[in-house]
């Protein structure tokens, strides 16, 4: 009887596990949250933070330009190989979404494994030029279908977008000292998420070279085991405990046979 009663809690348990593991596995795959983690992030090679301040606080971030910057611009990137996901199917998650309060203009940079240009950016994504802002997206809500953007510019050519892989992210504020923007929200999605998955850090953390953070002619680098990794090590848990449940379910089925 102990036995049976111990069967019956086993399966319990392993069915509930399994059924709980799907949901979080697939909210993750829902969205690609382009905001890091404050450990990860970077002035550009030879900058300060007199140039560009910034700070991720409740998975928001906070870009201010410096109290000595005289261009008119500050800038901030961070190796998107940091990322909880980095690699991801552009064609399922074409559309970019974001949340942006503050007292300034805005930019995204981004470079890709599979995006190249015909300009001296060398396929660099400004979201600003493909949403239609080129001075600067102006801070609130909005979205842009960026894989759709891509392939109708007239200088960007994106290959096999099944399989994009980031590697630079830069956060760009166009203003003068203290002028600030706190970017809430930022994601790759199929449709607008109420909630998105906030980056832990679980991703590589080397350090960009001046090449890997320029704005022109960024070397790509391959992806790292842990972002190739990152993708798919969900999928072993799950099947196992499945697995595990429909083992211990059978278990239990089998014993009240023979107690019949």
């Amino acid at each position: 009887m102990k036995i049976k009663k111990a069967l019956g809690i086993f399966a319990a348990a392993a069915l509930m596990a399994a059924a709980a593991l799907p949901f979080s596995a697939s909210a993750a795959e829902n969205a690609v949250n382009m905001i890091g983690i404050q450990d990860e992030m970077r002035n550009n090679v030879g900058e300060t933070d007199a140039n560009c301040t910034f700070e991720i606080k409740d998975g928001a971030l906070t870009v201010t330009v410096g109290s000595e910057n005289t261009t008119g611009q500050a800038e901030c990137y961070i190796m998107a190989e940091t990322f909880d996901q980095s690699v991801f199917n552009f064609e399922s998650m074409p559309n970019l979404y974001w949340d942006v309060s503050g007292n300034a203009k805005w930019d995204l940079w981004i470079r890709c494994n599979n995006v190249e240009g015909s300009d001296d950016d060398a396929g660099l994504i400004k979201l600003s030029k493909l949403s239609g802002s080129p001075d600067g997206v102006e801070a609130g809500k909005g979205s842009v279908n960026l894989y759709e953007a891509i392939n109708n510019d007239d200088i960007l050519t994106m290959s096999d977008a099944t399989n994009t892989t980031l590697r630079v992210v830069k956060y760009v504020v166009y203003g003068q000292p203290g002028d600030s923007v706190t970017i809430n929200s930022l994601y790759f999605a199929a449709e607008e998420q109420s909630e998105v998955p906030v980056n832990s850090g679980s991703g590589s953390t080397s350090e960009a070279t001046s090449s890997d953070a320029s704005t022109s002619g960024t070397a790509s680098k391959a992806p790292t085991s842990s972002s190739q990794v990152e993708t798919g090590e969900s999928v072993l848990p799950i099947i196992g405990i499945t697995a595990l449940a429909v083992v211990a379910s059978s278990a239990v089925i089998v014993s009240a046979k023979k107690r019949k």
